[in-house]
């Protein structure tokens, strides 16, 4: 199995490139090795022999426009398209651009699922809560990387009739209340 991924060099995406490294041939796309999503066509042809596809990297609408292309190049392959997104977009509403290109990414997913009954490509989305390489939220209980990147190579371990959509991933109450009586 080939997967591909955007945004390996650093934080959830370097995280996510070592574990599936260990068992999958996987391609590492960032800005370091002269890849960049805004490049939306060099990618899709990059990955056209690629099994998977984790749609890490963010920079502004283009996360959504590298899903939209790649998911009307797949849609009737056994493929699997796996987007990172965020929990703040099931939690609530910001006025931070981040926020509006992630729901914008959660509502070109959901239509493009929703318009097309017979597609055979699996899409997932992420919503992960804050990370361990968020330093902006510095008292918030954080979701280790490597968690998110066993998930991911749990994902991929299942069988082909199975399709996960929507996974969003919280740290614990529990947790959360260990912290404060620290």
């Amino acid at each position: 199995m080939i997967v591909s991924l955007t945004g390996h060099t650093k934080g959830l995406g370097n995280a996510i490139f070592n574990k599936l490294n260990k068992t999958y041939q996987i391609k590492g796309l960032s800005r370091s090795n002269g890849w960049d999503i805004k490049d939306v066509d060099s990618i899709i042809a990059e990955v056209k022999d690629t099994d998977v596809f984790i749609n890490n990297a963010y920079s502004n609408r283009y996360q959504s426009e590298l899903f939209i292309k790649l998911f009307y190049e797949w849609k009737y392959t056994n493929k699997i398209i796996i987007n990172i997104n965020s929990s703040m977009v099931i939690d609530g509403n910001s006025d931070s651009d981040y926020y509006h290109n992630k729901v914008n990414l959660k509502k070109v997913v959901d239509t493009a699922i929703s318009d097309t009954q017979n597609k055979t490509v699996r899409i997932m989305n992420l919503f992960p809560s804050t990370l361990s390489t968020n330093y902006y939220y510095k008292n918030l209980n954080k979701i280790d990387n490597n968690y998110i990147a066993s998930l991911i190579e749990w994902v991929l371990k299942q069988p082909s009739d199975i399709e996960l959509r929507d996974v969003i991933i919280y740290p614990s109450e529990r947790e959360n209340f260990k912290k404060t009586l620290l």
